[in-house]
């Protein structure tokens, strides 16, 4: 029907007298027959070799659904439209592409009780994104509260020597324990969060990075403050450069670690970190479901790129949280970020650190 009505136009278009190059020119660009300016083929080759859902896919299948609604895009959204369908069918929801600025993926659905939760946390995560958090509780408790850290550059160093620092002020010899709030941690850069947990962490292998395949390609570790890399090859790259000075060990202190269904992405590496060290901890909800991997971002033609999920994380000992990072002690609900002494998951941090 549509070629039927193109044949027409431009019969009438040619009898008008009308330049037919542009005429069609023109035509095509308002079907959307230039949609593939957005390098969709490119970016479906770099969603087959390298997506970390890729492993096990039915690539047969998913080759020719996409290539189909290819072929019958009539516009740029439609164009769009099929490559979050492979997102959907690799239920992928962390991986995300960006053209001419507007940023695209794939995301589940929730409930009106889910959102009615949700909405008010996701709120507070925003306003405290940037914003480092320590106090001093009862009983010789500290307490930190590690938020969204949107940050690159040398803002990396700089937030990594505010949170050691942060952290160090709320710690001495008569502190029986370390609550690590990572409940509003949305992600962002790992590298100011693991380094500067550091008096906490110790000079530890933290956590890996797994590819599709179960083969681990980065070993994360700390030494003097600093966060290292470590890939296949034993090639050791620091990713952050702070002076560390103080003589101060606290990698045995108890520690009670809170997470939520906010929690996600590099906050989920985070908690991961502490995962398998001793005195410690997970209180709270599950984490969110489906951010717990590693991204790499490739650029792209035409103003597009894409940062996309191709590795899993596990923790020191290989352990895999493909998915979710899951509380040890479940307590649900009862937040309270004002009023720490009213907080649920707060209160059970206290009594577990304080039962003897």
């Amino acid at each position: 029907m549509l070629f039927f009505g193109t044949n027409l136009r431009f019969c009438m278009a040619n009898k008008l007298g009308i330049n037919v190059k542009m005429f069609i020119f023109f035509m095509l660009l308002q079907q959307g027959a230039f949609s593939q300016a957005i390098p969709a083929d490119s970016m479906f080759s770099l969603i087959k070799q390298y997506n970390a859902y890729g492993a096990g896919a039915d690539w047969a299948s998913i080759d020719k659904q996409f290539h189909q609604s290819l072929i019958s895009a009539q516009t740029s959204d439609d164009t769009i439209q099929s490559l979050i369908h492979v997102f959907a069918t690799l239920d992928d929801v962390h991986t995300t592409f960006q053209i001419n600025g507007k940023t695209y993926g794939f995301y589940h659905g929730v409930t009106a009780e889910e959102s009615a939760q949700l909405q008010p946390l996701m709120q507070r995560q925003r306003e405290e994104s940037g914003k480092i958090f320590t106090t001093k509780l009862p009983g010789d408790i500290a307490y930190i509260r590690i938020p969204t850290l949107n940050i690159w550059g040398d803002d990396i160093h700089a937030y990594t020597k505010t949170i050691q620092d942060s952290l160090l002020n709320i710690l001495d010899k008569n502190t029986i324990g370390c609550i690590v709030d990572l409940r509003l941690n949305g992600g962002g850069n790992m590298y100011p969060m693991l380094a500067g947990l550091y008096p906490l962490l110790g000079n530890n292998t933290v956590m890996h990075i797994t590819n599709p395949d179960s083969t681990v390609a980065t070993t994360w570790f700390l030494k003097k403050g600093n966060l290292y890399g470590e890939n296949i090859y034993g090639d050791k790259v620091p990713v952050t450069n702070v002076d560390y000075t103080s003589k101060e060990n606290y990698d045995n202190l108890k520690v009670m670690v809170l997470i939520g269904p906010v929690t996600m992405s590099s906050g989920q590496a985070t908690a991961v970190a502490f995962y398998k060290r001793k005195n410690t901890l997970f209180i709270g909800e599950p984490s969110a479901t489906g951010y717990a991997t590693a991204k790499n971002y490739y650029p792209l033609p035409n103003n597009c790129f894409m940062n996309m999920s191709s590795g899993f994380i596990s923790d020191r000992e290989g352990e895999l949280y493909p998915q979710v990072v899951n509380p040890q002690l479940w307590v649900i609900h009862g937040d309270n970020f004002d009023k720490l002494s009213e907080d649920l998951k707060v209160q059970m941090s206290t009594w577990r650190l304080t039962d003897k």
